[in-house]
């Protein structure tokens, strides 16, 4: 009579309790961080509408995402007569110090957070755990490099900003790209974790799965959205 072998648990020596405070540490850590920058890029000193219709109107968004050094105008509200150099200089000072502890301090909380997430679901995925952890932790790391990516560019482009010039033409493409590759590791890992949680029958978790699909299917949306906004409109004859 043969026996089935025992299921592997990843990393053993890391007990469950501790990886569901170290979610639960990061995840008050990432809140709070995200709640500080969130004042930051709210840009209190704006007066106008967004630009980018098929995007949410929240102005680094819409930054990063921006199509043209027009966008980066009007959201920054650049060369705007009705506007004071004081109001400019103070969007400009708004992103900067929200981009540096996004750079700081919110990436790393939330790498750590994923992480621990990821181990925490792949360890109810017995043959699959190991296979599952690794590409979980890999989109995340291209979460994190693209994050930082795109926050150098925003960096470069408010330079730019700040001397009153047009931005490069690489900060540009490399902020939008950057955003692009983010926000859409972003919706897979969701999507992702989520239909793997749904999956599982020992340990089921539906209100986690619910949160996972919810979240990973609008950050796609929200990308899908914009794209399609993007294409060109063929006039009807």
């Amino acid at each position: 009579m043969t026996t089935e072998p025992e299921p592997v648990t990843l990393f053993p020596r890391i007990p469950h309790a501790a990886v569901v405070t170290t979610i639960a540490v990061a995840l008050v850590w990432v809140f709070a961080v995200g709640s500080v920058i969130s004042r930051h890029n709210r840009m209190p000193a704006r007066t106008r509408d967004l630009p980018i219709p098929s995007l949410p109107q929240r102005p680094v968004m819409q930054l990063a995402f921006a199509r043209s050094q027009a966008d980066v105008n009007a959201i920054l509200e650049l060369k705007e007569q009705s506007v004071t150099k004081e109001a400019t200089e103070a969007n400009i000072k708004s992103v900067t110090r929200g981009n540096e502890l996004d750079s700081w301090y919110l990436v790393p909380g939330y790498v750590v957070l994923l992480v621990a997430l990821t181990l925490l679901i792949a360890r109810g995925s017995d043959d699959e755990a190991w296979w599952l952890f690794r590409a979980g932790v890999v989109l995340v790391l291209v979460l994190a490099l693209a994050d930082l990516a795109e926050n150098f560019g925003i960096a470069r482009v408010l330079t730019f900003a700040g001397k009153n010039e047009d931005a490069a033409t690489w900060a540009r493409l490399l902020m939008v790209a950057s955003a692009f590759v983010k926000w859409t590791a972003l919706g897979l890992i969701g999507l992702g974790l989520g239909v793997v949680t749904s999956l599982q029958q020992q340990t089921r978790r539906p209100w986690l799965t619910a949160l996972l699909l919810i979240a990973g299917v609008w950050m796609l949306a929200t990308v899908g959205r914009h794209v399609v906004g993007l294409l060109p409109v063929t006039p009807r004859s």
